[in-house]
């Protein structure tokens, strides 16, 4: 169904709109919630990979034709390259809306104007669309290493642009699965969705509640387990030569790091060399040296 909201606190819009993501995480307890998604390629992403549209909002100013002005204009104006983005942008948030409108006869469509979209949030709605999806209950660790080869285990990762940097990463450079301890970001939180641009949604990833058990499965897996981290025993991680076909990184919280007994149970501990004087990266910038050359070693 499809309505047109021409009122900024139209109660239909409070689940979309004005619930906290920690409210829609709980609704169900203990049951899977929801999330709400933003931009257009992040929601067609995630009805990519199974998940259930609810309810979208969609501002309608985008969804209409380019005036035959800008179409005359094209190759012709200084900016043909801009004006062919702007076009590609909303035949994206078209393509949004015939998806949604297409996936599940329950699935509702608000249209907004522009302005009632900035009198609703406050400033411009994130390029032209904003779906609440239903989450779906996570896979086990077990079940995830069934198939995987190339695994990041994430401990305490709590800022949700570095889990966001990461999971783009890991879709980038080869890594299959991610494992995330109790204390990290929400993957399906708005700002790790639109920092890892969707990501989550084509890279496997679960919880785990205990990082030790996860070690031991692991090793009983098969898998190499480099922990990251600075100690007098790491070695550079560009010699860590061929690891085998099943291989597991470790990456630690953005404060400590990985904790010691985490890194005592791995089998290797690596680091990243510096110069200047600095002792580490941003673990999202060292998420991506460590992908990078875990994939030149295979």
């Amino acid at each position: 169904m499809i309505y047109k909201i021409d009122d900024a606190n139209d109660s239909r819009l409070d689940e979309l709109m004005r619930l906290s993501e920690t409210e829609l995480l709980r609704m169900y307890e203990p049951k899977p919630g929801l999330f709400a998604a933003e931009s257009p390629n992040v929601i067609l992403r995630a009805m990519d990979a199974g998940y259930e549209p609810i309810s979208i909002l969609l501002c309608e100013d985008d969804l209409q034709p380019l005036p035959d002005e800008i179409d005359e204009a094209l190759g012709k104006s200084k900016d043909e390259y801009l004006l062919k983005r702007v076009d590609a942008h909303k035949n994206t948030i078209k393509a949004a809306f015939d998806a949604v409108d297409q996936y599940s006869q329950d699935t509702t469509v608000y249209l907004v104007t522009r302005d009632i979209s900035k009198q609703i949030q406050g400033f411009e709605m994130t390029r032209g669309a904003v779906c609440l999806m239903r989450r779906r209950k996570l896979p086990t660790v077990e079940d995830l290493l069934v198939t995987a080869k190339k695994v990041a285990v994430l401990e305490e990762v709590t800022n949700p642009t570095n889990l966001g940097a990461i999971f783009r990463c890991a879709a980038a450079l080869g890594i299959d699965t991610l494992i995330l301890s109790k204390g990290c970001a929400n993957p399906l939180y708005k700002r790790s969705m639109r920092v890892g641009m969707g990501t989550m949604f084509q890279v496997a990833w679960t919880y785990t509640d205990n990082v030790a058990d996860t070690m031991n499965l692991l090793k009983n897996r098969g898998f190499v387990t480099l922990a990251m981290a600075l100690d007098d025993r790491a070695i550079s991680i560009e010699n860590v030569g061929k690891t085998g076909e099943k291989v597991a990184i470790l990456l630690g919280n953005e404060g400590y790091g990985l904790r010691d007994e985490t890194v005592e149970a791995s089998d290797m501990t690596v680091m990243i060399p510096m110069t200047a004087g600095v002792d580490s990266l941003n673990v999202a910038s060292a998420s991506a040296i460590a992908f990078w050359e875990l994939g030149r070693a295979k």
